[in-house]
């Protein structure tokens, strides 16, 4: 080997770690890795921020539709993440931060609650190495490479670890700190559980008390690193290499849905309870090289629901909420507060911002209201001193946090996501940013067709809702096309009169019957159903006949069932009809009728015959749609 290539070869793994590192995008001081900032405090660098706004409001760069979903955000090397839902599932994607431009995305649960009130991904996703976390409200959590998005690992720590007080569906952002990730589960003997960051491999898990819906929580005391971690009844610290308990602080009994984030600041760690239960300031430290914990203050002067707080020099701030949570499509009731860390003691409390978010650069108060208003204020402990105010949104409830880096601030409003320059607008390529943006306020979208009759029967349905869709597709669809066939079926082939007309009355019944009955009325499994039968018939003639032709017609059957499984596919996706997918199951069980029918059918030329062929095809539809239904039951 000469000079040269022995030099390559002490050089090359240099070169391909630059390569690797290049092409993983590495956590800078600007940005946001966490959906509470840089420390998980809500605090960031503000050296950006201008002190006043123009009278119009700050510009709008872009706005993104994105999908339902209440998770925040991470902001890393001029890309963020984010987690959602459409009809596919649950996902977490990456998007260009100057243009709101995907990048890629990646599928990792089924969605929850789709038609419903509360519409999952709960929890945001975290940033760490090159690495984007999730969970998912099933209890799936994971790891996908930043770059690309692939998927590295996965596990549902609700099922491994039966985990408990998370019903509603599990909400709890995952926690990275120094290559473990750390979830709140709620097990026996695993409340909270350690998993290797790189591979999902369990390194430990501790306690059994049932878990609430916040993440755990890093921090240092007294030289130990700490995991704090905030159950449904108690709040406990464990040692971060070994999961051995510290300390713990019992908080009441019974349901309590604990969402707001706490913040350490050190020696004190803030955090508040719902349900107008107060706030506490625990102190931290250790005697005798024992970790301690004491109880400063438990005060009703300030309760967060949803919305947390920030510490800025000693004083905390925050809503305080009135009503006993906070309201869904309304406008909670409270009022902005400024609270003494250390005594409890209230400085001041204004009525005029809503129900609101808050973030902080320790000089600037950014409050982002659930009616879609941002606010600009001073961080003082002397007054509030409002310096401007913007509506971004009408008529959209936000409930997201935002998030910020570089001058932009990322907020989330029902399923669009809005870039916000607070930066100044005479700087240098500041026009560029706005290429592909404008500041219009973004309307309330009217809904669909079927949106108008949208319950949970779109995701799960019962099996009385299903019983009467079979009902509606057998007397309103199925026995008029027999009835039909019958009749004109010696103009024209009986069979394919039979199934033909099935299969557009099946597709046109379901808005006419949902529009009629006034909820959803879904016949298209007789749409399938029926092109299934027509392919089937057509590859079973193939069979028995070795001519060319029969040979393509067959191949243009199965072509034709695949390209309707595909449409009937996209259609359920379009109008987020998640359940409709299930009926794709029935198709294999109902095959032995079907090829008994088809048999009948050979014989459709005598009119005897025909009645048979159709209570035989009636009975292949009756098992195609309840071995689908059960399945449907089963898996919802």
């Amino acid at each position: 080997m000469g000079l040269f290539g022995k030099r390559f070869q002490l050089v090359s793994p240099l070169l391909l770690w630059l390569f690797v590192f290049a092409k993983c995008p590495a956590a800078q001081a600007a940005d946001w890795p966490h959906p509470r900032g840089p420390q998980g405090t809500g605090v960031f660098d503000g050296s950006e921020l201008v002190k006043e706004w123009p009278t119009e409001g700050p510009p709008i760069l872009w706005r993104q539709s994105l999908g339902q979903g209440y998770s925040g955000f991470v902001i890393v090397a001029g890309q963020f993440y984010a987690q959602f839902q459409t009809s596919a599932g649950q996902q977490i994607a990456c998007f260009e931060l100057d243009s709101g431009k995907e990048v890629w995305r990646t599928r990792y649960g089924l969605p929850w609650q789709l038609d419903g009130q509360w519409p999952g991904p709960y929890a945001s996703p975290v940033y760490a190495e090159g690495r984007v976390y999730f969970a998912g409200c099933f209890g799936e959590v994971g790891c996908v490479r930043a770059r690309d998005g692939k998927l590295l690992w996965s596990i549902n720590v609700q099922e491994r670890f039966e985990g408990r007080g998370t019903e509603f569906g599990y909400g709890c952002t995952p926690l990275v700190d120094n290559e473990t990730v750390y979830f709140p589960v709620g097990g026996q003997g695993a409340s909270v559980v350690a998993l290797d960051a790189k591979t999902g491999r369990l390194r430990w898990k501790s306690g059994s008390e049932p878990a609430s819906y916040c993440g755990s929580l890093a921090i240092t005391v007294d030289g130990q690193r700490q995991i704090v971690s905030f159950l449904q009844n108690i709040t406990v610290g464990h040692a971060a290499d070994s999961g051995k308990e510290l300390w713990r602080h019992a908080r009441g009994h019974g349901y309590a849905e604990h969402a707001a984030w706490p913040i350490w600041s050190p020696p004190y760690l803030f955090y508040s309870e719902p349900f107008r239960e107060g706030a506490y300031v625990l102190k931290l430290d250790h005697l005798d090289g024992k970790a301690r914990m004491s109880e400063v203050w438990h005060s009703d002067v300030i309760c967060n629901d949803i919305f947390s707080s920030v510490i800025v020099d000693g004083y905390i701030y925050g809503f305080d909420i009135l009503d006993f949570q906070a309201i869904h499509n309304g406008q909670s009731d409270g009022n902005f507060k400024c609270v003494e860390l250390t005594t409890g003691k209230e400085m001041w409390a204004v009525t005029n911002t809503a129900h609101a978010m808050v973030l902080t650069d320790q000089t600037n108060l950014i409050i982002f209201n659930e009616l879609g208003e941002l606010i600009l204020a001073d961080a003082s402990p002397e007054a509030y001193r409002e310096r401007a105010r913007t509506r971004l949104v009408q008529d959209v409830q936000c409930w997201v946090p935002p998030a910020y880096s570089d001058g932009r601030l990322l907020v989330r409003a029902g399923n669009d996501i809005l870039c916000v320059y607070l930066g100044d607008t005479n700087a240098p390529g500041f026009r560029n940013l706005l290429a592909n943006g404008s500041d219009t306020v973004i309307p309330k979208a009217q809904p669909g067709f079927f949106d108008r009759y949208r319950t949970e029967a779109y995701f799960a349905p019962t099996a009385l809702e299903l019983a009467e869709w079979f009902c509606v597709s057998l007397l309103g669809v199925i026995l008029p096309i027999a009835g039909l066939a019958l009749i004109f079926g010696k103009r024209v082939p009986f069979g394919w009169l039979l199934t033909g007309g099935a299969a557009i009355a099946g597709a046109v019944a379901c808005p006419i019957f949902t529009g009629y009955f006034e909820r959803l009325m879904f016949t298209w499994p007789v749409m399938i159903h029926a092109v299934y039968f027509a392919v089937v018939h057509s590859c079973a003639a193939a069979l028995g006949n070795d001519s060319k032709r029969a040979g393509w017609i067959a191949r243009g059957g199965l072509l034709v069932m695949i390209t309707g499984c595909l449409f009937y596919h996209r259609l359920c996706e379009y109008y987020f009809i998640v359940m409709g997918l299930g009926f794709l199951v029935g198709i294999l069980p109902a095959l032995p009728l079907t090829l008994l029918a088809l048999r009948k059918m050979a014989k459709g030329t005598r009119t005897g015959s025909r009645p048979a062929l159709i209570v035989i095809w009636i009975a292949s539809y009756t098992v195609f749609y309840w071995s689908a239904a059960a399945f449907i039951l089963w898996r919802t």
